[in-house]
């Protein structure tokens, strides 16, 4: 038997957590502990909730800033080129080549890429055919998605070539 401090009453060790860092029951009861931990969590909750309403575009600074800290750092970045080099059996000098060719713009649309993920613009992507790997050049992210949506297949690219020119009345 033993007396818990918070609610004064004398009960069974059963009633009791067991500690295994000193290899005692703890001073309090399960149901005070509980209702301890409970409690102290449901303000943390709170805490939480009305710091980040407050805060909000500061945190969102400061994620954004530890993001591009570990993540965009120029050894990630190149780390990524060489996965994609190797990925698509592309030296660094067949990546500038592909680059210089189209002058850093999308191969189909002739635009720069737009399309950004956590402030930052992503790098054109690696249009290659699926079937054989084969690299056929750097498109951006829309367009290299348009064709991946139409699965490759010129039958339905001049399909949808021909609906837009008759939406179009040319």
């Amino acid at each position: 038997m033993k007396k818990c401090n918070k609610c004064h009453e004398v009960k069974d060790e059963s009633e009791f957590y067991f500690r295994k860092d000193n290899n005692r029951f703890r001073n309090d009861c399960k149901v005070c502990f509980n209702t301890r931990d409970g409690l102290q969590k449901k303000a943390k909750r709170e805490y939480n909730k009305t710091y980040w309403q407050k805060n909000k575009d500061r945190e969102t600074e400061r994620y954004r800033d530890w993001y591009d800290k570990t993540y965009h750092t120029e050894k990630q970045l190149s780390r990524r080129r060489r996965n994609n080099y190797s990925k698509y059996g592309l030296t660094s000098d067949q990546f500038m080549e592909l680059w210089n060719k189209t002058d850093g713009k999308c191969y189909i649309c002739k635009r720069p890429e737009v399309v950004e993920r956590s402030g930052k613009v992503k790098i054109l992507a690696i249009d290659h055919c699926h079937s054989t790997g084969i690299v056929r050049g750097l498109l951006c992210q829309n367009c290299n998605r348009a064709l991946g949506l139409l699965k490759d297949d010129i039958e339905v690219l001049e399909n949808a070539k021909q609906y837009l020119r008759d939406a179009y009345g040319e």
